[in-house]
């Protein structure tokens, strides 16, 4: 029996639309590219797809929608607050990238970024794609706003006083005849 699964439904093996990010850990006022990718193996392509990508819109920003696929196989989108629909019906993919979503974070704190099903999709053979849908998770971040040198030195020279984060002033004798100074 699970020898017959692999040579009668070949499709159930790599089946999987995933979303990628640029980084899981982006900065706040930073832009975050998340990418739609389809694999589901290199012998079968893709008929139609149907789903939706959601995420918190008070973490995120939409920017674009932009497609990866070229113009002829491309689909529609849809946008609502927190929503991407992802709509493609004709002609045939294969699998890899689909499409990339640009969002501004827009505040520091741990979501997901998921995706759902709206309809069943299939293959050109009209056989059902059986996948697997993964989101991800993002864990945005403050800004760093330490301006504190972490460290401060002259090569060959000692500094006066010794070399605080906090402090602002030091002193420094060298000889008449240095032209110059490694910092």
């Amino acid at each position: 029996t699970f020898i017959a699964l692999f040579i009668i439904f070949p499709c159930l093996t790599n089946a999987a639309t995933e979303l990628s990010a640029s980084t899981q850990n982006p900065i706040v006022g930073d832009i975050l590219y998340v990418q739609l990718e389809a694999n589901y193996g290199k012998e079968l392509r893709i008929r139609d797809l149907h789903l939706y990508i959601d995420y918190d819109p008070t973490y995120f920003e939409l920017s674009t929608v932009k497609w990866v696929k070229t113009k002829r196989e491309m689909g529609t989108t849809r946008e609502e607050s927190g929503k991407v629909y992802v709509d493609k019906t004709s002609g045939d993919w294969t699998s890899g990238p689909v499409l990339q979503l640009e969002l501004k974070v827009l505040k520091a704190g741990s979501t997901r970024i998921n995706m759902y099903e709206t309809q069943k999709a299939y293959y050109t053979n009209g056989s059902p794609i059986a996948q697997t849908m993964a989101g991800i998770v993002i864990n945005s971040v403050e800004p760093n706003s330490n301006t504190y040198l972490a460290k401060l030195y002259v090569k060959g020279y000692n500094m006066q006083p010794a070399f605080k984060k906090s402090l602002q002033t030091y002193n420094l004798t060298v000889p008449t005849d240095v032209s110059e100074i490694e910092i």
